[in-house]
């Protein structure tokens, strides 16, 4: 990889300083943070590895206020329907999110996609090493008006023979597991901290993953 520099001259001391592209990120990764719009989590599975997760509604918040600052017209946020997400021949996106024990984070994603979706997207996920569905979990979701009858731990063995559009994990180890799915899907590696290991007010934790899955 090719590093530039910015060079500075100032006053007669000739202060020289240089700020290579990796600082340029690191900076502006700082900026964001700053602003909320973007936070950081390391790996469970690796702490050397730091992932970043955007915070779409402050995003979108932001976008907004400077449409509107530019020009009224920019500042009108447009609500497409179900109906305008899916048109009559198109087919439902298929997306399937991976987790280890497919209890709670993957559970809400799939949930929460489908309810989000208006059937624009046939939302479905499984574990490496199925147990149960989280009563927290569960609870959380039932709070949103999210029915949760149909939902229930499987094993992705059930789904190596079918083709999806999109692969998401959401756990760190399992990432490192994944396996390959026919159709050649887009794989997404979105890291989210386990709810379970949270102690004390645990409710918050789960309550804490759906927000951000939402976002």
């Amino acid at each position: 990889m090719h590093f530039w520099h910015e060079v500075m001259i100032v006053s007669k001391n000739s202060l020289v300083f240089c700020i290579n592209r990796k600082n340029i990120v690191s900076y502006h990764l700082r900026q964001l943070r700053d602003e909320h719009v973007v936070t950081e989590r390391r790996s469970s599975a690796d702490a050397r590895d730091i992932y970043y997760s955007l915070d779409l509604a402050s995003l979108r918040t932001l976008y907004f206020a400077t449409g509107q600052a530019l020009h009224p017209a920019l500042g009108e946020e447009e609500i497409l329907s179900g109906e305008q997400i899916l048109s009559v021949d198109q087919k439902p996106l298929r997306v399937l999110f991976l987790c280890t024990e497919n209890s709670a984070r993957s559970q809400m994603a799939e949930a929460l996609l489908r309810y989000l979706s208006h059937g624009s997207v046939e939302a479905s996920s499984a574990g490496s090493h199925p147990t149960r569905l989280h009563p927290l979990a569960k609870e959380v979701l039932e709070e949103q008006g999210i029915a949760t009858h149909a939902l229930r731990a499987k094993s992705l063995d059930e789904f190596l023979e079918q083709s999806f559009d999109c692969i998401v994990t959401v756990c760190d180890r399992v990432r490192e597991s994944c396996p390959t799915f026919p159709g050649d899907p887009k794989c997404i590696h979105w890291s989210f901290a386990d709810p379970a290991l949270v102690e004390g007010q645990r409710k918050s934790a789960y309550a804490l993953s759906s927000r951000s899955l939402c976002n």
